[in-house]
């Protein structure tokens, strides 16, 4: 298994039921949209994943723990 497979399962394990099932909704439609519909999905998921609306901090990373992401 490739290391960003890896840190997908260590993502999806973390994830509630609704997130799951919302996550499987995104990327079916992902999988059925043609090729500009899949860049608008992809820029919108990474700017919501980038940029936290309403947020007043600014988050650096875990502290004494790993990053549920990397593993790291």
């Amino acid at each position: 298994m490739t290391d960003k497979a890896k840190r997908v399962l260590a993502v999806w394990a973390s994830l509630t039921q609704a997130e799951r099932d919302e996550a499987v909704d995104l990327l079916n439609e992902f999988q059925r949209a043609n090729r500009s519909r899949k860049e608008e999905i992809a820029m919108e998921s990474l700017s919501e994943s980038y940029f936290t609306k309403g947020s007043t901090t600014m988050n650096f990373g875990p502290l004494g723990g790993g990053c549920v992401y990397c593993g790291k």
